[in-house]
C-alpha cells in the first residue's frame, strides 16, 4: 500500500510542474505572467504563484479542485504556516487516496525543515529533509512520521513558491 501511495506522491509533486505551466496564454516572462510575480528574492529563483493562478491551473488540468478552507484530515498543528505563506486549499487528486493541501510560500528546504520542526515534536513526530535534484532546480521533500504509523509528506516545487501537505 505504501509503494502506491509514494507513487501517487511522486505523481502529484509531478503534476507541480504541469500545474505551473499550464497556462498556454502565459508570457515566457514570469513576470508577465496573470497571477504570477518575479521572486526577486536574493539567490531565489523561484517564481511567486498566487493562490488564485494555482486553483485556476488546478481546474484547467481537471485532476484536481482545490476547495479553500479545506485542510482535510491534516492535524490542527499543521494550519500553522510561515510568514507569508498562505493556504490555496484543499482536496483529494485522481488515483491517489490522501489528502493533499496546496500552499503558497516561498519557503523551502532547512528553513522549512526548521518552521516544522517544533510542530512534529509537539505531535510527538520526527522529520527527516530530503533534497531533489532536477537538473540545475532543486526542490525538498520534508517526511513527518508519528506514531501509529501516520506520515505526513511536505513537497516543495523548484520552479514556484509552493508547497503540498500530504497526509498518508
Amino acid at each position: 500500500m505504501r509503494r502506491f501511495q509514494r507513487a501517487g506522491i511522486v505523481a502529484s509533486l509531478a503534476m507541480l510542474v504541469s500545474v505551473a505551466t499550464a497556462c498556454s496564454s502565459c508570457s515566457s516572462d514570469p513576470a508577465a505572467r496573470p497571477g504570477v510575480t518575479a521572486d526577486g528574492g536574493v539567490g531565489n529563483t523561484r517564481i511567486a504563484l498566487t493562490c488564485n493562478r494555482m486553483i485556476d491551473n488546478f481546474r484547467s488540468l481537471g485532476n484536481l479542485v482545490l476547495k479553500p478552507g479545506d485542510w482535510g484530515n491534516a492535524p490542527a498543528e499543521l494550519h500553522a504556516l510561515p510568514a507569508g505563506a498562505e493556504a490555496c486549499g484543499g482536496g483529494v487528486p485522481d488515483q491517489v487516496s490522501f489528502h493533499q493541501i496546496w500552499i503558497s510560500s516561498e519557503v523551502q528546504g532547512q528553513a522549512l525543515a526548521d518552521f516544522y520542526a517544533p510542530i512534529s515534536t509537539t505531535m510527538g513526530c520526527t522529520q527527516t529533509l530530503n533534497s531533489n535534484q532536477l537538473g540545475a532546480l532543486t526542490s525538498w521533500s520534508l517526511t513527518i512520521k508519528c506514531a501509529g504509523g501516520k506520515q505526513i509528506l511536505i513537497g516543495t516545487d523548484a520552479t514556484y513558491q509552493m508547497y503540498s501537505i500530504n497526509i498518508l
